[in-house]
This record gives structure tokens, sequence and C-alpha cells, in this order.
């Protein structure tokens, strides 16, 4: 157990405590959001590696008050060396950096001083994973479904069969951290850790958190009563959907997910928008989310950190000369953009070209 997980739009958290971890997990399946245009290259992509131009930045501004926006992206390039100089000049030149949106879930140091929960909490964390009865997803999966499971893992993990025990919702994330490492691909953690160390070097620099900042009360049993039944509420019908979904993201749009990572990393901002999209409401991941029994907290409590980070944005145009900040490319362009959001309150939007 860990004392809080943070999550946002296109991260996946490695460790979380308690209710924590399967809440990261649950959103992490909604992370991977490049399912965009089918066919538009028959050429198999290949990941840029070495040094590269680093990412494109969306740029607000309200008379000459400057907000700068990195953007961030499901994935990237996993041996990318990229070019932070520009980067480091904005940060270096704000009065103001405001940290992307998220939610951060921990629970009480009571729980946490009691040398028992450490060991408990993994246990409870395997348990709820595992598909129940000691049912294999071979069992659980329906024939064509199974099939095309059995297709990735001959390709990608044929000698690992611990993926096989857990319940679809996790064995998508396990399947996924194997195929990105495979396919030369890594998530967006490492790029948020690079400018977070940008940040750091500029020490009288004013960091204004949107993140939602939540505590999870009661016992341990509670707890773990609240996890399981968030577990026990999932629909079936969504999670194998969900599944499904996910299996059709790494058979047909795995090149996809390349070119958002070299989009990123060569700061190309029109690939990036044309296939980075965030899914549908009506997404089968999104909709197993929020059919579950902790859906509306967690709706609820992103909603707040966006608010916050819109109200932030907003004062930070009016009061400084330059801003700088990080969003999910899913925030920028999409069905629930927030730059949208800063163009109705008046700011001009200048997306780079």
């Amino acid at each position: 157990m860990c004392h809080t997980t943070h999550v946002t739009q296109g991260s996946i958290p490695a460790k979380a405590g308690l209710l924590a971890v399967t809440v990261a997990l649950l959103l992490g399946m909604t992370t991977q959001d490049s399912r965009a245009q089918e066919g538009a290259d028959d050429l198999e992509v290949v990941v840029v590696s070495g040094r590269q131009p680093g990412p494109p930045l969306w740029k607000v501004t309200q008379g000459d008050h400057t907000l700068w926006i990195l953007p961030l992206v499901s994935v990237v390039p996993r041996d990318m060396d990229w070019n932070d100089g520009r980067v480091a000049s904005l940060i270096a030149a704000s009065d103001e950096v405001i940290d992307p949106p998220g939610v951060s879930l921990g629970v009480s140091k009571q729980l946490l001083l009691n040398p028992l929960n450490w060991i408990r909490g993994p246990r409870l964390y395997k348990r709820l994973s595992q598909s129940p009865g000691g049912t294999t997803l071979r069992e659980v999966l329906p024939p064509d479904l199974w099939e095309r499971y059995a297709a990735l893992k001959q390709r990608y993990f044929p000698r690992d069969t611990d993926i096989e025990a857990l319940r679809p919702s996790f064995a998508i994330s396990a399947m996924n951290t194997v195929i990105l490492e495979a396919e030369e691909l890594t998530g967006a953690g490492e790029i948020e850790h690079h400018v977070e160390k940008l940040i750091h070097h500029q020490h009288s620099l004013r960091r204004t958190p949107v993140e939602i900042e939540e505590k999870m009360q009661g016992s341990y049993g509670e707890l773990s009563a609240r996890m399981q039944t968030l577990i026990d509420s999932l629909p079936q019908g969504d999670e194998l959907a969900c599944f499904d979904t996910q299996l059709e993201l790494y058979e047909r749009h795995l090149d996809d997910m390349k070119r958002v990572a070299n989009a990123w990393a060569t700061g190309n901002a029109r690939d990036i928008e044309s296939y980075s999209r965030l899914g549908e409401m009506d997404d089968p991941c999104t909709r197993l989310l929020l059919a579950s029994s902790e859906g509306g907290y967690m709706e609820k409590l992103i909603d707040q950190s966006s608010r916050r980070w819109l109200d932030a944005a907003d004062t930070a145009l009016a009061h400084n000369r330059t801003t700088f900040a990080m969003l999910p490319m899913a925030r920028i362009a999409g069905a629930r953009s927030l730059i949208d959001e800063l163009a109705t309150r008046g700011h001009a939007i200048h997306a780079p070209q």
C-alpha cells in the first residue's frame, strides 16, 4: 500500500493503495484514446528514437498575456531524447505554472501506520484482480474474443500465464504494459517527470495545484468492502465490451498510437490532433467506469479538478505576462476540451502549425 495515487487522463499509476488502486486501473483503461482513422498508411510505422525536436505547444492569449500549454499524449517513443530548450526557456520566463487537472486518492495515516495493512493491501488487490472462482480468461471470454486474445498472447507474451487468471478489466492493463514495451513505446509519465525537473530548477516560480486531494475514510475492513462492492458492480457486458475495444486497439490501431508518439516527438501538431482523440461517452470502457459503484463519485472529482484548472487559467491570463501549463491532449482537442472552454470565456486560441 502507498499513501496516494494520482489519476489524470493519460496516466496509469504504477502503484496505489486500497480503493485507489482499483479506481486508478479502471480509469487507466480509458487512456488509450488513439482509435483514429483506419488505413491511413499500409506501411508499418517505425517509432522514432534518438534526439528529437520535442512537442508543439498551444498558445492562449488575452491581450499581451500568454498561457503556453504543453500537450501530454498517452504514449511517446521509449528511446526518445527530446530537445527541451524551448520548454525550459518558457518555464524560466513564466510567472506561474498551472499543474494538470487530476485526482489524488489516499488513505488515512492510521491505516498506513499498521504494518499488517502493507501485507493485506497487496493480497486484497490480487484477490480482486483475479476472476472469481479461479476461472480463467478462456472460460470467461466468448470464443471469438478468446481467439483474438490468444493471437495477441502468442505474439507478445507467449510464456506469461499470469494474465489469464485476471479479470478482463485488469488483464487490459497488464497487456498494455507488455505490448507498449514490445512496440518501443512508453507512457507519458516520463515526460511529466522531465518537465517537473525543469520547473524545480526555477525556485521562485509560483505553482498552482488544481488536483483534487481526496482521503478515503474508514477502517481497512470498510475500505476493502468498498472495493469489493466496486468490483461486484461492474456490468459483465460492459467489461467484455471494453476488453473487445482494447483488443481492437492492439490489433488494428498500434500504428495510430505510434503516429501520435512520433507526432509529439517531432512537433507535428496536425498529426497529434488527427490521431489522438478522446473516446466518446458511449465508449464501453468509459461506460464500464461510470456504471460502477464509484463512477459518479470519480466523475464528480474529475469535473471539480477541471473547473479548478479553467479558473486558474482564467486568472493567470488576467494577471500574468507569461504562464506555463501541461494538459492531456484529450483536454486540448475533442468533446471535453478545456481549451474550447477558454475560448468561450473570451481568450484567443493559437494552435501550433
